[in-house]
């Protein structure tokens, strides 16, 4: 059947009805701002809604948490059920980070095409836009598998789920919540997108294995050796207030909060979080160190060794230390400095965002006593008449990783067809390579689903230039 269905005629037109789709689902202009009233996905949702109900494809209503932030559920019924298989699940999301809107902005920074035409140039045969690969290309493409199952009529065992999501580029929650003993705030308040469906939609959205955006691209330029995401670190948003007597500007102090502030910056940037390794980044070295010659190879073996790692990292491109750097620490990444509001005022406070990535199975509070401990202890302690800390932390997002291996037999089942694709569609050259996502996707939500864990797959079919 498999042989039948990817050599048909009707391949090519899929092709151009998948290009077709991505370009008018990147003229919907689904930003999301991190507002609770941005991403507008209840338009996409019905874009798509109505091109799989005009097929007979089953959808759900548009599934809105708050107004015009719409989820969409879409059901392929098997025609031969299996009663012990529950569904696979295509997990997309529709919103996308913020390009510029106006000819004169996105000319200024820098865009050679509209980010919300979705041009192809004809010099390069690429296709420009926001969400062209982050990730409407894979809502494209969810939409297309749909529509060819059905009208090729093809057997099925198991229902297939299009799970469509508002909200994963602000991580599905907006709100704080609490730390005390670690002086940390934060307070949940409202989930949007996928964290929203599973809490409300448990049953509508069970299924025994998702594919999501996160992995298949080729890893090693010139192979087409393909990365398949069996997990991904944990997400963190948390400010560090720095707070000062405040003054005139004319009578400096060492206690001016951008002060403390910009030595944070530089601790941040310049240190490093401690070396972890997990099993599923050993496991990922392991596999990419055994396809590269001497001396390579045996360069490439030390980057999983605590007291080397960092030599063997210095001594492989740069591109790449910027990749696997990240799979073996947690990190701290500064985004955003607020402070001061008059040119001759010294602020009594001045705060860093910070963007946190957590590897599976570290807490918060494990993150947090290692980031005391890179900034200083004293910088945390009580600091008299007023017997506040001079930095406080205060957490406004929190979402824990997830990991598989190849070991587990669940994932051995589906890992292995994914294995089987690329080797044939790569003439035996390729081979998929297991690794650890550094960013965060809505399957973390799923992973967590509160009757049935899917075995959860960052496979999003793309080969990128060398």
């Amino acid at each position: 059947m498999a042989e039948s269905l990817f050599d048909s005629k009707e391949w090519k037109e899929v092709e151009s009805q998948t290009l077709q789709l991505l370009q008018e689902l990147i003229r919907f202009k689904s930003i999301n701002y991190s507002t609770i009233d941005s991403g507008h996905e209840s338009k996409v949702c019905e874009f798509i809604r109505s091109i799989l109900i005009k097929e007979d494809i089953e959808c759900s209503e548009i599934l809105e948490s708050n107004p015009g932030r719409g989820n969409l559920i879409a059901r392929l019924r098997a025609t031969n059920p299996d009663p012990e298989l529950k569904p696979l699940a295509l997990n997309v999301h529709l919103d996308v980070v913020p390009a510029p809107v106006e000819e004169e902005a996105w000319k200024k920074e820098g865009w050679k095409f509209d980010p919300f035409a979705g041009h192809i140039n004809e010099e390069d045969g690429c296709l420009y836009g926001r969400g062209a690969v982050d990730m409407k290309n894979m809502v494209a493409m969810a939409i297309s598998i749909m529509l060819f199952l059905k009208r090729r009529r093809v057997p099925l065992k198991r229902d297939v789920l299009l799970i469509a999501l508002a909200d994963e580029e602000d991580g599905g929650i907006h709100g704080k919540f609490s730390l005390d003993y670690l002086m940390v705030s934060c307070l949940f308040v409202v989930s949007t997108g996928a964290k929203w469906l599973v809490e409300n939609y448990p049953a509508d959205v069970e299924c025994d294995v998702m594919l999501g955006e996160g992995g298949g691209f080729n890893f090693m330029a010139g192979t087409m050796n393909i990365g398949v995401a069996l997990g991904e670190k944990g997400s963190m948003c948390y400010k560090l207030i720095a707070r000062g007597p405040g003054g005139h500007a004319s009578l400096p102090t060492l206690e001016n909060p951008i002060f403390t502030i910009s030595k944070v910056v530089q601790q941040l940037t310049n240190g490093q979080l401690r070396f972890i390794l997990t099993p599923l980044v050993e496991e990922f070295f392991a596999n990419v160190g055994s396809l590269l010659p001497f001396p390579k190879n045996r360069i490439f073996q030390q980057i999983t060794s605590p007291t080397l790692s960092n030599i063997a990292l210095y001594l492989i491109p740069k591109d790449k230390q910027y990749v696997f750097t990240p799979m073996l620490h947690n990190t701290a990444v500064p985004t955003i400095v607020q402070g001061g509001v008059k040119n001759n005022q010294i602020p009594s406070s001045c705060e860093l965002t910070v963007n946190g990535r957590l590897l599976p199975g570290i807490s918060q509070e494990e993150y947090f006593r290692d980031i005391r401990e890179l900034l200083g202890e004293s910088l945390f302690n009580p600091v008299p008449p007023s017997d506040k800390p001079k930095l406080e932390i205060e957490v406004t997002y929190f979402g824990e990783g997830h990991q598989q291996t190849t070991n587990d037999p669940r994932v051995q089942v589906y890992y292995r067809v994914i294995e089987e694709i690329i080797s044939k569609h790569t003439n035996n050259t390729g081979r998929a390579i297991p690794f650890l996502l550094p960013a965060t996707t809505d399957l973390r939500y799923f992973v967590r689903h509160p009757t049935r864990v899917p075995v959860c797959f960052g496979f999003l079919p793309v080969l990128f230039p060398d």
